[in-house]
């Protein structure tokens, strides 16, 4: 009998892993067909969110939206040009506030150089506590560079109304010398 030459096992072994790597990609193949082709609602998934993109785009570079970011940054540096004392005076007429004292404001030692810090310190007289509150928040929402710095409320003398309350108030101002 004559012995197989190394030749031939070396050739079924090929032919072998050949065909093995060929129906393997084969079915690789058929999945990924049946993947990205078969799967309606991935492709529906896939074209809407590329519509909601390509609208969210138009609308932000739409001459409308310009227009609106222009007038908001015009309305800031224009609303950073008010004093610490006048903002907080123009709000206590809107809650229809008033206050107990309303001392003008003070600079404050700041250790940084071309910064200044300005304290407004106010006593409301009472009144109640919503008012109060959006008074506080008017303040600091005006203006980026106003903290809080602080606040101490407390409920009027008891026998009057449930909804009275006094509040003393410390602003912060940080600004440009």
């Amino acid at each position: 009998m004559a012995k197989p030459s190394e030749r031939e096992s070396g050739e079924k072994l090929q032919i072998a892993v050949l065909t093995f790597a060929m129906t393997a990609g084969g079915f690789a193949l058929v999945t990924l067909v049946f993947a990205l082709f078969f799967n309606p609602s991935a492709r529906g998934q896939a074209d809407d969110l590329t519509r909601r993109y390509k609208e969210l785009v138009s609308l932000l570079s739409s001459p409308e939206m310009r227009g609106l970011r222009t007038k908001d940054k015009i309305t800031q540096d224009q609303d950073n040009t008010k004093s610490l004392r006048d903002i907080v005076g123009d709000d206590l007429g809107t809650f229809a506030i008033d206050f107990k004292s309303f001392p003008a404001a003070k600079p404050g030692a700041l250790g940084k150089a071309g910064l200044e810090e300005i304290h407004q310190q106010i006593d409301l007289k009472p009144k109640g506590l919503t008012p109060i509150l959006q008074f506080i928040a008017s303040v600091k929402e005006a203006k980026n560079t106003i903290q809080v710095e602080s606040a101490t409320i407390n409920r009027e003398a008891r026998g009057k109304e449930d909804d009275s309350w006094t509040a003393s108030v410390t602003f912060a101002d940080y600004v440009t010398k």
